[in-house]
């Protein structure tokens, strides 16, 4: 692969504790890890202009879901490991903001960037995801809290599930998207 850098290592197909982590937390970045060099393998090779397809003007481009699984990721931190909600914090949802919300601001604004920006985003924003988990146990990641943003309660590890459940919904649309271009 030409960005080894940004892959897990996957010399097995096991999905196991990894070590540095507690055994739950640990399982689910494995989880993690695998379903993120899955959506490398469907991307790394696009060009520009495969990035910047749009199928329609309700559809958002390869582009900005890339960016949109980045933006969800970090909201969840923001979530999980700092107990706010992202628009509580006007620096980091400035940044994200329009990732997360998608739509005519994205198909305005993200483009025209080459595969190695998506890459990197993703990989900076998961390298901080790591760190932060390494940083918790298995107590924490099972343990219920009610937010205001949140009905009903949940769990960091269903906030963390939904992170994952939303990078595969999104890789499903990319490899659709994919399937449309005219390459």
């Amino acid at each position: 692969h030409r960005y080894n850098r940004f892959m897990p290592n996957e010399k097995t197909l096991l999905i196991k504790p990894t070590e540095g982590y507690s055994p739950h937390i640990g399982t689910f970045v494995s989880m993690m890890q695998t379903c993120r060099s899955r959506t490398i393998q469907t991307i790394e090779n696009l060009s520009n202009e495969a990035l910047d397809f749009i199928l329609d003007e309700q559809a958002n481009s390869i582009g900005a879901l890339l960016v949109h699984i980045a933006a969800i990721e970090v909201a969840y931190q923001e979530q999980s490991f700092f107990k706010r909600n992202i628009l509580d914090n006007p620096e980091k949802y400035a940044k994200w903001s329009v990732g997360m919300n998608l739509g005519e601001d994205a198909r305005k604004i993200i483009k025209h960037k080459p595969i190695g920006y998506y890459l990197n985003l993703l990989h900076e924003v998961r390298e901080e995801s790591l760190g932060l988990f390494k940083k918790h146990d298995d107590d924490w990641f099972f343990k219920t809290r009610q937010d205001p943003w949140d009905e009903p309660p949940v769990n960091n590890y269903f906030r963390w599930w939904h992170t994952l459940e939303d990078e595969v919904n999104h890789r499903g649309q990319i490899v659709w998207l994919k399937l449309r271009l005219d390459t």
